[in-house]
């Protein structure tokens, strides 16, 4: 197996969704601060509830996207994230399987984002979250 570089979404390509499309631009996660002007679908919720092995059928994967706003126009780009970019891939898998052509992660996810500090952030980031990132900034710099 290769990888695929147009499966991966840049944070250039993230923050111009963000500003102009945000039906194409998903969060995976529950109670976390996001990206501003973006949908929510968490992820385990394409899964079967009984023991997230297995994703839902393809016809209630495509309602739980249709009923969180994702763009019906299949062959339009769609970009998914998460905290940092894994849970991400399983509504990256759950759209492709329904249908959607174009589909990409934001690998840098949440972590890259307020890494930057200049980004904007919906939503108030818990203390031991700015904590960590006050420690990993430092580091950087």
């Amino acid at each position: 197996a290769r990888p695929n570089p147009s499966c991966i979404a840049s944070k250039e390509e993230v923050i111009k969704r963000s500003n102009t499309n945000p039906s194409s631009l998903v969060f995976t996660l529950p109670d976390f601060p996001s990206i501003p002007n973006t949908l929510r679908l968490q992820y385990d919720t394409l899964t079967n509830p009984q023991n997230h092995n297995t994703f839902l059928p393809i016809s209630q994967l495509k309602t739980q996207f249709q009923q969180a706003g994702v763009s019906t126009q299949k062959d339009e780009r769609v970009v998914v994230y998460c905290g940092a970019g894994i849970t991400a891939t399983t509504d990256a898998v759950g759209l492709l399987m329904a249908g959607w052509k174009d589909v990409a992660v934001y690998d840098g996810s949440m972590m890259e984002w307020m890494m930057d500090g200049g980004l904007p952030i919906e939503g108030e980031l818990p203390e031991l979250f700015k904590e960590m990132l006050g420690k990993m900034t430092a580091e950087a710099s």
